[in-house]
């Protein structure tokens, strides 16, 4: 008699999902109608079949899809499971070769292979079995006519969606969702909105699903206003309140677009409310913690992840805690972090490299590289920015330049990132030559000269002892009311000392009535951010504050501290330029927090604008004579600075 045996998923068996896959050659389809005949030199082995999207363990799938068949017809039933396996895995020849032997093909297996050529990007392919299922009669079946619209809205393919959706009789509350959220998705917000009033004349009344599509969209755009109204409208329906989604949504779409204070109020309500987070919550709320420099607010999170089960695992949340802890300078714990993460993906990786990078751990970057490598990811152009960026920010530009080059071979084309990293390595090592192989690089190819590369042009060829008034004139024509250009090109008239020329782009700047955002820099002291702007007195504690800063000039100054007088930006005597450095936003800030903290205890400040010379000088100093440790994050990067020395190498 023939043997059915299933071998649990306990099994010693270590199989990887492609040796775990059935091999089927010369098997003979059967009539769906016919049952098998099973001789007794019969044996199918299997593994528990269940369905793939019903098991998030690895050994299950694998398992799932270990099929041995030797002498045995497949009925259409399993055919269509095994197809369905081979779909899954995304074998695309093996599920062709058994949907092309297939004698009786039915709505899944048709559905089956049109999901795999859609979701693999062969459009055509995907078109002409939708003509051939039609041509069965397939089409006409509403159950079947919303899982191929849910498969061409998730795959991108909004025109064919909205063809099938006019053609389709009946249309309830779930296919005019897919509509609305298939538009939001891919980019097209406005016909999302035209959808989502489209369906309430046509007597549809929109659910939460709709709802969250709405808040999700305008939040995606960054019209944040709009998203909290349709939020406020919701929540006052009777149908239905919000949900994680919604509150996610909200949470992620203020992080996303700089406003990762008001991300953090909206998660301390979503909390208030008792709504309980999901991973893309978390994922969001560690990433404002992030952007602020929170690393106690980010471990509180962490904390609260390792009670919840499921959220510590998590690979999206597992990726905002390593950016978080690299970020924050605590390399260490990050790379801790990363070793947990049991299915690793490229942003994982792509986190770490750049957390070592970007720390000044080179070697480490390097390795890790290659261990990345070997185990089959391969580096797309996040990954090379992270070293590029990371190895010119810490000092090493030959190194930045030579991973700029290493990506270059490999048919990735830079972007502003990369050119600007690559500009800034260029100045870092004086090599005006090979700049201007990069301007020319940027002006062959028609790179946009985006107002980063810009920058960096001007920068470079300052650097290099020329400088480029074509570049700057360009900046103020692709961006006349950015303040950040005039700056740039005032600091480097004033740090040669041409201060007509510093004056006369200070009187451009005022001509045109572009105002430069005050110097404003943020400090968190027992679950209290306080902020300080340039010459700020408004603080309940400016005296004690100012009296630090002075005592603390004393200090430092003794130790060899000379101020850098030319980053006053102003033609005044030296003392006056001194007196104007001593009211700097970052300074003011750290003076608060040395007077608000243990002895010990690192400061970790946000500054809005790129850090000046004369403050990263005395920070330096500062983190000696107070042996603090001092991260600040500027408009460009972070700076560690420890015993009188920052990770920027001087640099940034």
């Amino acid at each position: 008699m023939g043997i059915v045996s299933a071998i649990p998923t306990s099994s010693p068996l270590n199989l990887n999902n492609l040796e775990a896959l059935p091999i089927i050659n010369n098997v003979t389809p059967c009539n769906s109608r016919q049952r098998p005949r099973i001789s007794s030199s019969s044996t199918i082995t299997t593994l528990p079949f269940g369905k793939p999207h019903e098991s998030n363990d690895a050994q299950v799938s694998e398992n799932n899809a270990r099929l041995i068949v030797t002498g045995v017809q497949l009925c259409a039933f399993l055919s269509s499971q095994v197809l369905e396996l081979y779909c899954k895995f995304g074998l695309i020849d093996d599920a062709r070769r058994l949907f092309d032997g297939m004698s009786e093909r039915n709505v899944f297996s048709w559905t089956s292979i049109m999901g795999l050529y859609c979701g693999l990007g062969d459009y055509e392919e995907t078109i002409r079995l939708f003509d051939y299922g039609v041509v069965l009669g397939f089409e006409g079946n509403p159950f079947v006519n919303k899982s191929v619209l849910d498969m061409f809205v998730k795959c991108g393919m909004m025109d064919f969606a909205r063809k099938l959706f006019e053609e389709m009789k009946f249309k309830d509350v779930v296919v005019w969702n897919m509509m609305v959220s298939g538009y939001a998705s891919n980019g097209d917000f406005e016909q999302a909105l035209k959808c989502f009033e489209d369906m309430k004349l046509a007597g549809v009344m929109p659910d939460r699903v709709t709802w969250n599509s709405i808040i999700a969209g305008y939040a995606r755009k960054g019209q944040l206003e709009k998203a909290s109204n349709c939020f406020d409208e919701m929540k006052g329906l009777d149908d239905f309140m919000p949900n994680v989604v919604s509150w996610t949504a909200l949470i992620a779409g203020n992080e996303q677009h700089g406003h990762s204070s008001l991300a953090l109020q909206v998660f301390r309500q979503t909390l208030i409310e008792r709504v309980k987070p999901n991973s893309i919550t978390i994922a969001s709320v560690v990433s404002a913690c992030t952007n602020l420099s929170l690393l106690q607010n980010g471990k509180e999170i962490h904390a609260y992840c390792i009670k919840t089960e499921g959220l510590d695992s998590d690979v999206f949340v597992g990726n905002a805690l390593v950016d978080l802890y690299a970020k924050c300078r605590t390399v260490d714990v990050a790379r801790r972090k990363f070793n947990l993460i049991k299915e690793k993906d490229l942003i994982s990786w792509n986190s770490m490299l750049a957390g070592f990078a970007m720390g000044g751990y080179h070697e480490e970057a390097i390795l890790l590289l290659n261990e990345m490598k070997a185990l089959g990811f391969v580096p797309d152009i996040i990954t090379w920015n992270g070293l590029i960026t990371g190895f010119t920010k810490t000092g090493d530009g030959n190194k930045g330049l030579h991973f700029f080059f290493r990506m270059c071979q490999t048919g990735i084309m830079p972007n502003v990132t990369s050119i600007s990293s690559a500009l800034a390595g260029c100045a870092l090592v004086k090599d005006l030559k090979l700049g201007k192989q990069i301007h020319g690089y940027v002006a062959r190819n028609k790179i946009e000269l985006s107002t980063g590369v810009g920058s960096a042009l001007i920068s470079m060829y300052s650097d290099c002892g020329r400088l480029d008034c074509k570049a700057a004139s360009f900046l103020f024509e692709l961006e006349p009311q950015n303040s950040g250009n005039y700056i740039l090109l005032a600091n480097i008239y004033s740090a040669v000392g041409r201060w007509e020329e510093a004056a006369k782009v200070r009187c451009l700047m005022k001509e045109r009535g572009v105002s430069k955002p005050p110097g404003c820099s943020w400090i968190a002291v027992k679950r209290r951010i306080h902020s300080f702007i340039v010459g700020d007195a408004s603080h309940p504690l400016i005296e004690e504050i100012s009296a630090k800063v002075e005592s603390l000039y004393s200090e430092i100054k003794e130790i060899g501290y000379v101020p850098e007088t030319n980053f006053a930006l102003q033609d005044v005597e030296d003392d006056e330029k001194e007196n104007s450095l001593c009211g700097h936003s970052e300074k003011l800030a750290i003076a608060f927090g040395l007077i608000s903290t243990p002895s010990g205890t690192p400061l970790r400040i946000i500054k809005n604008l790129r850090v000046c010379g004369d403050c990263h000088s005395a920070t330096k100093f500062i983190s000696k004579v107070t042996n603090r440790e001092i991260i600040m994050r500027d408009c460009f990067r972070f700076h560690h600075f420890v015993d009188g020395v920052c990770s920027c190498g001087d640099y940034w």
